[in-house]
């Protein structure tokens, strides 16, 4: 029988294997490095970050409501004041996009501190980092499985 650690790192290689045409060659050459893979996976191993994660979609869940209650309410009153162009809709619209931004950074944080190797997750807004970052994240999501067997 496999031990947790051996597991996560053949579902890593699987994961890699079966997705690298969604990488750019600059993030494969960075996930694919040996010490950058091993921390990784030993940051999985008990099962924390795959925890803090999970929470960290829900709070995304309620979060991005907000923003979409916020939208629609302020949208709603700038119309029943006569006063709504559509430079205020994108004033609006920009405030939610820097709120989002913010939450994004929190996020990255929060990882960071749960012990995710900072070679592969950092805070930044960079759309090839957030790209790796997600990637990341869906493969930690594929181990629910080897989580949910440690609860039983």
């Amino acid at each position: 029988m496999l031990t947790r650690k051996e597991l996560i790192a053949m579902r890593l290689y699987e994961f890699l294997t079966s997705n690298s045409e969604k990488l750019n060659e600059t993030t494969k050459a960075r996930i694919s490095n040996k010490e950058t893979r091993d921390s990784l996976i030993d940051s999985l191993v008990d099962g924390t970050v795959f925890s803090i994660l999970e929470s960290l979609s829900d709070l995304q869940d309620l979060k991005e409501k907000e923003f979409w209650e916020q939208r629609e309410s302020k949208i709603k009153q700038l119309r029943e004041s006569g006063n709504f162009t559509d430079q205020k809709k994108r004033e609006i619209d920009k405030g939610i996009l820097e709120g989002i931004d913010e939450t994004v950074r929190e996020q990255q944080n929060m990882l960071i501190c749960a012990g995710l190797p900072q070679p592969l997750f950092k805070q930044s807004l960079d759309s090839e980092e957030l790209r790796l970052q997600m990637f990341i994240i869906q493969f930690i999501l594929t181990l629910r499985d080897i989580y949910e067997d440690q609860q039983k």
